[in-house]
């Protein structure tokens, strides 16, 4: 039931929707119906960015105003949410950064069935109450137990309709009776961080070594251009008709994946060797710009890399992949039984082992539990067992709100850093890069002006993720008053 009434008008204000639409109530009895009797007091992590403590109960009441209404549907929000606040998955990053990235569920084995995932028609779209309003919940899960602002936190440039949320089930009654398996063996769920999404048409193939190489075109244009290489991930989505073609050739999951990796590396190999030449040798060279030449030499010095690295692919040697590995490239089956249309899904994060941007987010999968009161059991915590009124001192019709008991709720915070708290004298100035050039360029203009103050410079070895402890001890260690953040594109 949305609440639209003129009476829950006052409340649905009061609860604030984090997506702009319109939600369920999360009354006490909802709440505890999808708790079913499992210990609502039980945490399975801390949300980034305010680190506001998941409980199961705050996590069933984003779930109730999400639309969830099962106790299996939330089951899988649980274990999706709970791959989401890995340190593979990044939340944080994958919220905050400007590029819009977003997680996509993906469901496996019985959590399909027992959820009411849609694995088959319009899958990825609209039309399924379990898919939008699992994909909704996890991330409810961010805005309202994190704390995530759009704005604040979120610094999306422009966004996807998967900002809303996503999620969908692979089609494995397709894979029934071929050599294909599953993406999952049991029943689970795979969090993906998404930044971009690509149709891949292509109507009239005949031969599953042509449509590969279209899907591997796909990947490298797909997945930020050709000049990015060593993508941490990317999710290919490919349709039943599609599927029913490549498995004449390629025998399993496996074989594909080497296959469409082989050719994306093949595909890039040119253009990522002129960003090479360009970035790495001629821009270094001085010379060759006061003469003018920067073009030519690009071109010669980006050729030669390039017929070296296309050489390579022919002898499964990759010199500047476009994947990290073939495992980056994940492939799951799903949609409708007509249409021969997939879909290239990008993901977050790209480079080598210690550049700034390596491997921001990978995918991450969590198992389903079958019963979330044998998994966390009631114990002494709200949740637990007996009826509503002793599991806490709230009537039926009395709202669960999952910003309760955090700073994530933002007044704590308000409170703390508003216009009430003392100023402190500017002593020692700290200035830290989150290594991008603009955040350098940016605090390089601080730096000269702040003439009259001790400067101290630090650095985070990424942009996409936190500052690591040790690095903010050195901050704390160096006597600093204040702190500049280069949060500079």
């Amino acid at each position: 039931m949305l609440c639209c009434s003129e009476a829950d008008g006052g409340r649905l204000e009061e609860m604030s929707s984090p997506d702009g639409l319109p939600i369920v109530l999360p009354t006490a009895e909802r709440v505890y119906a999808l708790l079913d009797g499992c210990d609502g007091e039980a945490v399975i992590g801390e949300v980034p960015p305010r680190d506001g403590k998941a409980t199961l109960k705050k996590l069933a009441a984003c779930a109730v105003m999400a639309g969830v209404s099962t106790a299996a549907q939330f089951r899988v929000v649980v274990s999706a949410v709970k791959a989401t606040l890995s340190e593979d998955f990044n939340s944080h990053g994958v919220n905050a950064t400007t590029m819009g990235a977003t997680p996509v569920t993906c469901a496996h084995g019985r959590a399909r069935v027992d959820a009411g995932i849609n694995c088959g028609l319009g899958c990825l779209g609209s039309g399924t109450r379990a898919n939008a309003s699992i994909g909704r919940a996890v991330k409810f899960a961010t805005y309202l137990i994190g704390g995530a602002t759009l704005g604040g936190t979120e610094s999306t440039t422009i966004g996807t309709a998967a900002k809303f949320g996503s999620c969908f089930g692979e089609n494995e009654e397709v894979l029934a009776g071929t050599s294909w398996t599953p993406y999952s063996a049991e029943s689970s769920v795979t969090v993906f961080p998404a930044t971009s999404f690509m149709h891949v048409v292509d109507f009239d193939r005949t031969d599953p070594a042509l449509l590969a190489n279209d899907l591997a075109s796909a990947l490298v244009f797909g997945c930020w251009g050709g000049r990015f290489p060593a993508m941490s991930s990317v999710l290919v989505v490919v349709s039943p008709e599609h599927f029913e073609l490549l498995r004449k050739k390629y025998s399993s999951r496996s074989a594909l994946q080497k296959t469409l990796f082989h050719l994306a590396n093949r595909k890039c190999a040119f253009s990522a060797c002129y960003d090479v030449a360009s970035a790495v040798v001629v821009k270094r060279v001085t010379l060759l710009k006061l003469l003018d030449v920067f073009n030519i030499i690009t071109f010669i010095v980006g050729t030669w890399l390039g017929v070296l690295c296309w050489l390579g692919t022919f002898v499964g040697v990759a010199l500047i992949p476009k994947f990290e590995t073939k495992d980056s490239v994940h492939l799951v089956v799903a949609g409708g039984a007509a249409g021969k249309f997939s879909q290239v899904i990008a993901g977050f994060g790209a480079g080598f082992k210690g550049m700034s941007a390596y491997r921001l987010s990978v995918p991450k999968t969590e198992k389903v539990f079958k019963d979330l009161k044998a998994a966390y059991p009631p114990g002494g915590g709200v949740g637990g067992g007996g009826s509503l009124a002793t599991k806490e001192k709230k009537a039926p019709g009395d709202l669960v709100d999952p910003r309760e008991g955090d700073l994530c709720s933002g007044s704590a915070a308000a409170a703390d850093l508003g216009g009430g708290q003392k100023k402190k004298p500017l002593t020692k100035l700290g200035l830290l890069d989150i290594s991008k050039g603009g955040s350098r360029d940016f605090l390089d203009g601080v730096a000269a002006l702040a003439k009259n103050c001790e400067v101290a410079r630090f650095r985070k070895p990424t942009f996409g993720r936190r500052a690591p402890a040790a690095l903010i001890d050195a901050i704390v260690e160096a006597g600093v008053s204040h702190v500049v953040l280069g949060l500079a594109d």
